[in-house]
């Protein structure tokens, strides 16, 4: 069993590792909306950025999988 401070200093990680799981979700949450109003039109400058060599694959991958789905139009 912990003493008062190891309970104080588990506490406080764990109410900080809590923070950053919501900052985590409320980002997440804020990129799925923005992808959502934007549609196909972001996947498809993504995709000419590959083409040009100014991006990546695993870019487009992130954000294909924080969109959740492609949505045409």
């Amino acid at each position: 069993m912990p003493d008062a401070g190891q309970q104080r200093a588990l506490a406080r990680a764990f109410g900080c590792a809590r923070v950053v799981f919501n900052d985590a979700v409320r980002a997440r949450e804020d990129a799925r909306k923005a992808l959502d109003s934007a549609g196909c039109t972001v996947i498809v400058a993504l995709l000419g950025l590959v083409a040009l060599g100014l991006g990546s694959l695993w870019g487009i991958a992130l954000a294909v999988a924080v969109m959740g789905e492609v949505r045409l139009p």
